[in-house]
């Protein structure tokens, strides 16, 4: 008997792999291989909810997690996808600029209490900027690239699209085909919706689209968040995202997301660029705006994590923890982002 099944490879599976990995469990992790959100992600780390200089609820711990985690990576494996880059916030306005210094003093942990006047050429900021400290991106493809590729090193990952009538519940474990497992964790996004066991939880389709452009302008080191995030990447190009739509009926890249993206950056990017590429993902987002950790309302040994949103590098590695604590040493998942907050929702008839 294996101790856990994980079903999903993107940021929350395999952040979910990582602590398994770490605790000496034993485990699989099935994917499909066709990618979700996280392979389509920016990567952003950011404490801050930039449009309203609010604070993102647990930002030190979601930080603090996500930290430890790719230190642990670096130390074992000599390798960190993180690049830890200040966000300069485009201020619009003599009221902008206002706001900015009240919220600086909420949080001088993560704001600056400065204008920044940096004059990069090509960039319209007559207003200037504000610094967010702690911020950065992540490597996200880099990162679960290496990370499968290690799981199947070890014999831990296989491509498999999941089977849900392959499941079957006993006493004490649940069998998927001839394979029994203690413990089952969906880590599946958007992909939960066709989940018999968890449909019933309120995630929402919000498509993300970026892009990829060459630029003559030079940013120095900093990302810029105006309208869209503008942001250095290591080879000289930049990223620009990203889009949210929730009506969209497809996954793949389209020209209104392309064009929405490009009308955004020429708000306040000023020369010429040429687009080189266009990805697109599905975010598993919750109407409340909080992840979804825990156990099935029914079915003993049955698990999820999901609706990290647009905040999967954050978000991942503390719910990751917070799960496996809860299964292994009973300890309690905070309300706020326990999924048992919609267990009001599922319906025995749901059941396969």
């Amino acid at each position: 008997m294996t101790d856990y099944l994980i079903v999903g490879g993107g940021l929350a599976g395999v952040s979910v792999a990582h602590v398994l990995r770490k605790h000496n469990k034993h485990f699989q992790l099935i994917d499909s291989g066709v990618g979700g959100a996280s392979f389509a992600a920016g990567g952003v780390y950011n404490p801050m909810v930039l449009k309203r200089f609010k604070m993102v609820d647990g930002a030190a711990m979601y930080l603090d997690r996500m930290h430890a985690m790719f230190d642990e990576i670096s130390r074992e494996h000599k390798k960190d996808f993180r690049h830890p880059m200040p966000i300069l916030r485009r201020l619009s306005s003599f009221e902008e600029q206002n706001e900015w210094f009240l919220a600086s003093e909420r949080y001088p942990q993560y704001l600056s209490d400065t204008v920044v006047r940096s004059d990069f050429a090509g960039i319209d900021a007559a207003f200037g900027y504000g610094e967010v400290y702690q911020a950065g991106w992540v490597d996200v493809i880099g990162f679960l690239q290496f990370y499968t590729e290690l799981l199947e090193k070890e014999n831990c990952w296989r491509k498999e699209e999941v089977t849900y009538s392959k499941f079957s519940f006993e006493s004490g474990f649940i069998r998927y085909g001839q394979q029994t497992y203690r413990n089952v964790i969906f880590c599946e996004g958007t992909a939960v919706l066709r989940n018999p066991f968890f449909s019933y939880l309120p995630i929402v389709r919000n498509k993300g689209e970026v892009l990829n452009i060459k630029t003559t302008v030079d940013t120095n080191g900093n990302m810029i968040k105006a309208g869209v995030f503008l942001m250095p990447l290591p080879n000289g190009d930049y990223k620009v995202g990203a889009t949210y739509n929730w009506r969209s009926p497809d996954n793949g890249p389209s020209e209104e997301g392309r064009k929405e993206l490009m009308e955004k950056l020429e708000t306040f990017l000023k020369c010429e660029y040429e687009v080189t590429a266009h990805f697109s993902g599905i975010r598993p987002t919750v109407p409340d705006r909080q992840p979804l950790i825990g156990k099935h309302p029914q079915i003993e040994g049955l698990y999820a994590l999901n609706g990290l949103g647009s905040r999967g590098v954050m978000l991942a590695p503390a719910c990751a923890e917070l799960l496996f604590d809860f299964i292994e040493n009973q300890a309690d998942i905070p309300q706020e982002v326990n999924l048992s907050r919609y267990a009001a929702r599922w319906q025995p008839m749901d059941r396969i």
